[in-house]
């Protein structure tokens, strides 16, 4: 190993010059520091590269999970608007049934709701015309005591009267009658509501009802004289047959509409 400084030579290894003392291996150490700093810079460039190419397989990956994500959000949206295009299907269908269901329930209970009304129709009418005969018998005993009282006997009429009414009363005659005109009365009131085929028919029931509350008002309060009470209760006898033609032809003939 040479000095710098002399020019001696000495031997390998010494750390100072055996001639003049000076330090040595400074041309090593330059050497080594080169070769270090060299050595550095190789692995700032190589450390440079890596972060020049870390990013661009960041950016790869990157570009890589938004597609994916992009594809996962497409597919999520595809899901949730067939899910929601499904539930509406099933919405409607079940909507549908529910209508069809409940208007099939309507339409059951609007005929069964008709039967009975022709059924409590038919048998108002023939309560009434039942009821009507009745009064008419009762009339036609009031007028023949009446004027078996004027011409025969020659009684007060009054208590020819209250001598019929009372066995009327004892036989029941007089209840029976009463019963069955209330009954016919709370028939009436559940017919007001008619259906249309009905309107006519029960327009004329409504005269018939009438006709026959006059007769029974005859039947048990007679008044007037014998004249206008024979008079009357014809009359009314009239009017009523008449109405009971009618009403049998308005009728519909079948029970549904």
């Amino acid at each position: 190993m040479i000095c710098e400084k002399c020019g001696k030579e000495n031997p390998e290894g010494s750390l100072f010059c055996n001639s003049c003392g000076s330090k040595l291996q400074q041309e090593e150490a330059l050497v080594q520091s080169n070769t270090e700093g060299n050595i550095n810079d190789e692995q700032i460039n190589n450390e440079e590269n890596q972060q020049l190419i870390v990013p661009e397989n960041v950016d790869e990956n990157e570009e890589q999970n938004i597609e994916k994500e992009e594809i996962d959000i497409t597919n999520e949206k595809v899901k949730k608007k067939f899910s929601k295009k499904k539930t509406l299907s099933i919405i409607m269908i079940v909507c549908l049934v529910l209508g069809l269901g409940g208007f099939g329930i309507y339409k059951h209970n609007e005929i069964q709701q008709h039967k009975e009304y022709v059924k409590l129709f038919s048998q108002t009418v023939d309560s009434i015309s039942v009821e009507t005969l009745s009064a008419k018998m009762m009339c036609n005993i009031i007028s023949t005591d009446w004027r078996s009282a004027i011409y025969d006997t020659h009684e007060d009429f009054n208590t020819k009267l209250a001598d019929l009414h009372s066995r009327w009363d004892s036989n029941g005659k007089l209840k029976e009658t009463k019963d069955a005109k209330d009954k016919i009365e709370s028939n009436m009131t559940k017919l007001k509501k008619y259906p249309k085929d009905y309107e006519e028919s029960y327009k004329i029931l409504v005269e018939l009802y009438g006709v026959y509350g006059q007769l029974y008002d005859q039947a048990t309060y007679p008044s007037g004289s014998l004249i206008t009470y024979n008079q009357d209760v014809n009359q009314k006898e009239s009017e009523f047959d008449k109405l009971m033609n009618k009403i049998k032809i308005t009728i519909p003939t079948t029970s549904s509409k």
